[in-house]
């Protein structure tokens, strides 16, 4: 399914300690399928994580200490 388009846009994000065998299973993926977080600049990352945050905690929003976050 994945492979023939029908699930065009499906994500899946993986969080690990290092592991050997993860790791050389993510190396078999093509790299455009491959989004490391250090890859990322740290803005986008910060950017990111406001929108996160804004739109699934609002009621932060008004704290003073929300930009620190």
């Amino acid at each position: 399914m994945v492979n023939a388009g029908e699930l065009h846009g499906l994500k899946f994000l993986v969080t690990s300690r290092p592991d050997p065998g993860l790791a050389d299973l993510c190396k078999s993926f093509s790299t455009d399928a491959v989004c490391r977080l250090f890859d990322v600049a740290e803005e986008e990352i910060k950017g990111d994580i406001t929108k996160y945050l804004q739109a699934e905690l609002p009621m932060l929003k008004a704290q003073p200490r929300f930009a620190e976050l």
